[in-house]
């Protein structure tokens, strides 16, 4: 027995032998298969920002269009260079009161409810506007440029109007409806229509325009798929036949806000709600290699707060981006969400290797968006985030991206 455990033995020293002999010699020969999973990896890690070489090498800022019907916010008014306007169209009107004229109708008032939300001088807030009959039939794809196609005036819109308002609107939670008198020929109009076969459509709605003395724009409650939010409803007090009184409600079945606001003239990244701005950044990675392997990708923007204008929330934390890459669907382009830092406002995506990846594989050029941050901030406020671009003379104010790579190489030191 202690002879067969010799044996064991000096084969044990012979193989471990054999595994050392092809280690010293790895680097003059070619390795054999045992000994070349022993092999170490030679590695060298390098780091490589846009302060080192372009690769950034654009920042612009465009206008996607997007339709803001039944989303639930409606806005409206006026500040500054913005302006929102909105449009209702009403559903329920029945086909049994045509034969109501006005003075079978005691009052018409249309409610609406204002939601928090402000953005303008909301210490002095004016924000007169009034209510106008809406001619020609607008739809999800209408557009500001669709209304207003002849410059500042629309001819979507009737001249007469049919309701003012010019009251000062708390900003509350959680606030009253508004109440406002509506010229009662508009119902009567609606009523006769409703039975004509011949009619194309028994209503286009109303609009609520933003007088130019307006100063802020509020942020009201209108209807959405999946949502709770009161809509716009109109109010109609009629008496019947016998000298009864009645109460019609007309709900809305249509609420849209149109939006304009100043272009960015700058390449800088810009991003903002409803209207709606959103940035894009494109990179050249020529400067690293195509065997690299990335470790950290790192992109950082700085807030310009000069040309930075919010409401009454104040700089969201929050801004998105997301790969542009029109061969990857939409539900596997990964989105990232840069942390704004509350000290120097930098916006920080600490992790975009998985773009830096993609780019490197598909000829090292690529571009991402930026869009603001959950979808009250895309549909319903029009917060305008500006950040500084490549002309910036500051370099700590241009955007960076930061980059660790490393290269695996295989061959042993001569």
């Amino acid at each position: 027995m202690p002879r067969k455990n010799h044996k064991i033995g000096l084969l044990l020293i012979c193989f471990l032998s054999f595994i050392y002999i092809n280690i010293l010699n790895s680097c003059n020969d070619q390795p054999t298969d045992i000994a070349y999973t022993l092999l170490y990896d030679t590695i060298s890690i390098y780091p490589i920002s846009s302060f080192d070489a372009p690769l950034i090498s654009e920042v612009k800022s465009y206008q996607k269009n997007l339709s803001l019907v039944n989303v639930g916010y409606m806005l409206l008014g006026k500040t500054d260079e913005m302006k929102a306007i909105s449009l209702v169209r009403f559903q329920d009107v029945p086909d049994t009161l045509s034969h109501l004229t006005t003075a079978d109708i005691d009052s018409v008032f249309i409610h609406i409810y204002p939601f928090r939300y402000i953005i303008g001088d909301s210490l002095n807030q004016r924000m007169p506007f009034t209510i106008h009959k809406v001619t020609k039939l607008w739809t999800t794809q209408t557009t500001w440029d669709t209304l207003y196609s002849n410059g500042d005036v629309s001819d979507y819109f009737d001249t007469k109007v049919l309701g003012t308002y010019n009251a000062k609107i708390p900003l509350l939670d959680t606030s009253e409806a508004i109440r406002i008198p509506l010229d009662k020929e508009l119902i009567v109009e609606w009523l006769q229509l409703r039975p004509d076969t011949n009619a194309p459509v028994i209503n286009y709605g109303i609009a609520l325009l933003p007088d130019d003395n307006s100063n802020v724009i509020r942020q009201f409650s209108s209807q959405a798929i999946g949502k709770t939010h009161k809509q716009p409803v109109i109010y109609v007090y009629y008496r019947n036949k016998d000298n009864e009184g009645r109460l019609l409600y007309l709900r809305s079945a249509m609420d849209a806000s149109f939006v304009k606001a100043p272009k960015e003239e700058e390449p800088v990244i810009t991003v903002q709600g409803a209207s709606s701005y959103r940035g894009q950044m494109t990179f050249d990675l020529s400067n690293i290699p195509d065997i690299a392997s990335i470790h950290t990708a790192k992109l950082y923007m700085k807030l310009n707060r000069d040309k930075t204008k919010v409401g009454n929330y104040g700089i969201d934390s929050y801004i998105l981006a997301e790969i542009n890459d029109t061969t990857i669907s939409a539900t596997e382009k990964p989105q990232y969400v840069a942390l704004r830092d509350s000290t120097d406002y930098i916006y920080k995506f600490n992790q975009i290797n998985s773009s830096v990846e993609w780019w490197l594989k598909h000829g090292k050029k690529g571009s991402m968006t930026f869009f603001v941050y959950g979808y009250e901030n895309e549909v319903g406020r029009l917060d305008r985030l500006s950040f500084y671009g490549l002309d910036e003379k500051d370099s700590a104010n241009k955007p960076v991206i930061k980059i660790i790579y490393s290269i695996r190489n295989l061959k042993c030191n001569q």
